[in-house]
């Protein structure tokens, strides 16, 4: 007897056991209770909005509301929501509440779509139930400000063409001072127009309906209200293009000045007490330490984990000196054992540039760059990395690295073989049978940053034979981090990057591009932690 109470017992804990496992999660329980509350919610807006109904038709407006009641069908849009919502109740009853009460996790999945559809439905359904209330709304608000719509409407009509009318005069002023714009200006202004013909349209409604001795105020009011879309539609049209069309008077190239990278060295320390009879260890992370190129690559790729304890350097003592590691700084008292190692080795890149943008010249401090982008631009030294000559958009700028101010170089016109022709940059003059590019004063600093010299027509053409896609570095590869027009110029000879790296300015282009030995480094020996000596 007891061994079959105890087969009794068991057998009831694993069932119950069973029974929790299969069971309709207690999330979908709650939700199938907020649908009740839902469906409840439902039914008392629906009751209202019908009693709201019955009470316009037994109003004095209903001789003015009755036409348009029923054109839109109003009592069945409300007799559709009254079904739909009982419909909704009715499934709640028949579906949901017997997959509660049977409570296994199979009927999971027709619970979750019987919800949804009652979600759905119960939705749809008080939209529609609000129609009526809500025309009526407008209707009548429509009828109350008949002559102060009509009045409105022309001073709107008025706005929305004297926008487009100076919209259109200081667009034809663009398409005829960049003429490589004027088709896609001639767009622009088509759309401007369009706006205000659709507007013209729509005050013709306006007018008509106003006039007539059966006003459909309906439409009237409609009108109104698409009206008054087209003058924000013009508004927002025009802001966005003048803005656009500004953009083609703007000149901007960005020149890259110098570039760096500086380098830390992050030293954790972890300390204890040899004679306690419990863990008693302590870490401490010293300061980041900033170090030389050579000395980043060493720690970088270091490949022991404790590099030093309190009695013993595992590591060159030169390099451990670059390191200025206090031994016991913030010590522990009572600790008499410790163990140092590398937590992190990291860089920092920054570039700086000079900025030319519609003839103004400045410079800009140390900037903070993404390492790829730095890395991406390593051998961009001197060269212009964003270029956007006048008559172009924004998201017509040239982003890859070339001679700064060579994309403003006029197309020549040649004449007995000799280029000839000018633009706002400068124009093409020729001394002593040499043709070059000459840069108007405001515009002079693209002579000094290409190297001093003038470009040429041999320059120009090569120039624009050039693959789009792919930074250019000229002819002869002398522009660029190791291109000879830089290494001699004294922007970039004084600089920061040519202190650091003097074998590139001492060789003039002889150097091979991009040979940093640390770029792409990893963090070899970063978070490697104590030897495991300590308690």
């Amino acid at each position: 007897m007891k061994g079959i109470a105890v087969g009794i017992v068991a057998l009831l804990v694993f069932y119950l056991g069973y029974q929790k496992f299969v069971s309709i999660p207690d999330v979908y329980v709650d939700e199938s209770v907020a649908i009740s509350k839902l469906i409840t919610n439902a039914e008392s807006r629906i009751n209202t909005i019908t009693n709201n109904a019955d009470s316009i038709k037994k109003g004095k407006d209903w001789s003015f509301f009755s036409p348009y009641a029923k054109r839109e069908a109003w009592e069945q849009k409300i007799t559709s929501a009254n079904t739909s919502v009982k419909a909704a109740r009715a499934l709640f009853n028949e579906e949901i509440i017997p997959i509660i009460d049977n409570d296994h996790e199979d009927d999971l999945k027709a619970l979750k779509m019987h919800m949804q559809v009652i979600r759905t439905s119960l939705f749809q359904s008080l939209q529609a139930a609000k129609i009526p209330s809500e025309r009526a709304k407008i209707l009548m608000t429509s009828f109350k400000n008949k002559e102060a719509y009509f009045t409105t409407s022309k001073k709107v009509l008025a706005d929305i063409k004297s926008r487009i009318k100076t919209f259109n005069e200081g667009a034809a002023k663009s398409a005829n001072k960049h003429p490589s714009k004027k088709s896609d200006i001639a767009k622009r202004t088509n759309d401007a127009n369009h706006i205000a013909s659709l507007s013209t349209t729509i005050n013709n409604i306006i007018v008509k309906e106003y006039s007539a001795n059966n006003t459909d105020f309906s439409l009237y009011g409609k009108a109104y209200s698409d009206l008054h879309e087209q003058q924000k539609l013009a508004k927002d049209f025009i802001q966005a293009n003048n803005k656009l069309l500004g953009q083609l008077n703007r000149s901007y190239v960005k020149t890259l000045k110098d570039q760096k990278i500086d380098y830390y060295v992050v030293v954790k320390r972890s300390s204890w007490d040899s004679y306690s009879d419990w863990d008693s260890s302590d870490d401490h992370a010293y300061k980041a330490v900033k170090v030389d190129d050579n000395t980043f690559e060493y720690f970088d790729s270091l490949n022991i984990g404790t590099i030093a304890t309190l009695k013993r350097v595992n590591i060159p003592s030169n390099r451990w000196k670059t390191l200025s590691v206090n031994l016991k700084e913030r010590w522990c008292c009572g600790d008499d054992e410790a163990e140092y190692w590398i937590e992190n080795a990291y860089s920092k890149t920054y570039h700086q540039y000079i900025i030319v943008e519609n003839g103004t010249v400045k410079e800009t401090p140390w900037t903070s760059v993404d390492e790829d982008y730095f890395w991406n631009n390593y051998d961009n030294l001197g060269m212009a990395l964003i270029t956007k000559p006048y008559g172009f958009y924004d998201k017509e700028s040239n982003n890859t690295a070339q001679p700064p101010g060579l994309a403003m170089v006029a197309k020549p016109n040649m004449v007995n073989g000799v280029p000839t022709g000018s633009n706002q940059y400068g124009q093409w003059q020729t001394n002593n049978g040499n043709s070059f590019f000459h840069y108007y004063g405001m515009y002079s600093m693209f002579s000094n940053l290409s190297g001093g010299g003038r470009y040429g027509y041999n320059d120009w053409d090569h120039y624009n034979s050039r693959d789009r896609n792919s930074s250019y570095y000229g002819k002869s590869k002398q522009y660029g981090t190791y291109g000879s027009k830089t290494t001699s110029n004294p922007t970039f000879k004084n600089s920061s990057f040519a202190k650091r790296n003097p074998s590139v300015f001492s060789k003039t282009g002889k150097v091979a591009r991009s040979t940093s030995s640390v770029r792409g480094a990893g963090a070899a020996s970063r978070g490697k932690g104590p030897g495991k000596n300590g308690k």
